[in-house]
């Protein structure tokens, strides 16, 4: 049985290849130096089931290691090789023959997006047709039991119960983003906006602040956090964090759409791919005033989720993998 796709790539080896795909390949991926060791990472796991599929399926496909995220890399890959198309990691050239993978917000999703990752992808400005969308009882709360049972994140959380929290349900979670995050600049409320609104508007709710874990400490933060008065700075856990709020506010946070997952009220402050089913809030008077609102309709929150992950996006451990995993590259004219 041959070795997993990724673990037969030379790491070392000098290309890029900028000439164009031979013709008997139907696409070139890029596949994104994240990647690198022997299959012990999500982005790894994706590439060795695309592989596979491709495979099976008898699809021939070119491939390079990308090596950076830069925009340099995107304009000579498309520039330079313009009869190829290309599937990149995390970019967000407009090109008609390029196309974007990206990691979803959740644990093992993935999408292939024809103007960029996350905030900057098509996702993100498309309508959602509610009467539309597809209805798969019991996704929402199978995928929440899940993550949740496994405390699973996009990133590492600490072990479940291990922090202080307040003791309700109707707190207002604020989810911070790490400075200079590029999805940033498609945000209309700034962080200290954000907190300023919320702390100004929250009444006798507590206030949970959940800084990133990969962001730089913060004094003026750390300062923030008095218990006493309600308001809590932690690295909790998001599965204790949720459940605990009534309220999640972020810029455009993928944890955002973990929250509608745990059927919170979620309020964004900028263009996000799971905006459809959020309060967009763009000034601090209409921050106070949403902050009230109360949690969605189960029902119609569990229908946009079928839509937003079971249509939008590719689950790596779904039966039907490899058959969306195709269709996509059809719809988008790959195959």
């Amino acid at each position: 049985m041959p070795a997993p796709f990724v673990d037969q790539i030379d790491w070392t080896d000098p290309r890029p290849n900028w000439n164009d795909a031979p013709r008997a390949a139907a696409f070139r991926l890029h596949v994104a130096a994240l990647a690198q060791g022997p299959g012990q990472n999500q982005i790894a796991a994706f590439y060795n089931r695309f592989a596979e599929t491709m495979q099976d399926a008898g699809i021939r496909f070119d491939w390079q290691v990308q090596r950076e995220n830069h925009p340099r890399y995107f304009e000579h890959a498309l520039r330079r090789a313009p009869r190829t198309k290309h599937i990149l990691f995390h970019g967000r050239q407009r090109h008609p023959n390029a196309l974007y993978l990206s990691q979803d917000a959740l644990p093992g999703f993935f999408r292939l997006d024809r103007h960029g990752f996350a905030a900057f992808s098509h996702l993100a400005q498309s309508r959602y047709e509610p009467e539309a969308a597809p209805i798969q009882p019991g996704l929402r709360v199978a995928l929440l039991q899940r993550f949740r049972a496994a405390n699973l994140s996009k990133l590492a959380q600490p072990p479940q119960g291990a922090l202080p929290l307040p003791d309700t349900s109707d707190a207002i979670a604020v989810m911070l983003q790490v400075p200079g995050d590029l999805v940033l600049s498609l945000t209309t409320l700034s962080r200290e906006d954000i907190l300023r609104g919320v702390l100004a508007a929250r009444g006798t709710r507590p206030v949970i602040v959940k800084p990133h874990p990969a962001a730089p400490p913060d004094q003026a933060l750390a300062r923030l956090h008095d218990p006493a008065h309600g308001v809590w700075v932690t690295q909790a856990s998001l599965h204790d964090i949720f459940p605990r709020a009534r309220t999640v506010v972020t810029g455009n946070s993928g944890t955002g759409l973990e929250a509608l997952l745990h059927g919170c009220h979620v309020i964004t402050c900028g263009m996000a791919d799971y905006g459809h089913a959020t309060t967009r809030c763009d000034t601090g008077g209409a921050l106070a005033r949403a902050l009230d609102l109360p949690r969605p309709a189960q029902a119609a929150l569990d229908r946009y989720l079928a839509w937003r992950l079971g249509q939008q996006a590719l689950d790596l451990s779904s039966e039907d993998f490899a058959e969306r995993l195709l269709s996509t590259l059809h719809t988008h004219g790959f195959l």
